[in-house]
């Protein structure tokens, strides 16, 4: 496994850009720009086949879904959870789509 960290909406796009991930997690509350706007960019910039993009936060999940930007998530899993929630919810995305 190989992963990086980013401090930022343009570190993400920068990051997105010159290494594609399978995955990416995003907080909603980031610096630059929010986790809405940063997954639409990242979604509109990498391949079709791109990166599954996750909210990975400590807002509530109805607050991130009501969000009309929240399309551009593939997943949610809540900061504190176990480590175990966000592999399985992971490995889902990975069984669902069959292109990846």
């Amino acid at each position: 496994m190989e992963a990086r960290v980013v401090g930022g909406c343009g570190d993400a796009l920068e990051a997105v850009k010159n290494w594609l991930p399978d995955v990416v997690l995003l907080d909603v509350w980031m610096p630059q720009r929010d986790g809405f706007e940063t997954a639409e960019a990242i979604k509109r910039c990498a391949p079709a086949r791109g990166p599954f993009v996750v909210a990975y936060t400590c807002a509530d999940e109805a607050f991130v879904m009501a969000n009309p930007a929240s399309r551009s998530f593939d997943g949610y899993c809540r900061k504190g959870t176990s480590p175990l929630e966000l592999v399985l919810l992971v490995k889902s995305l990975f069984a669902t789509a069959p292109s990846h």
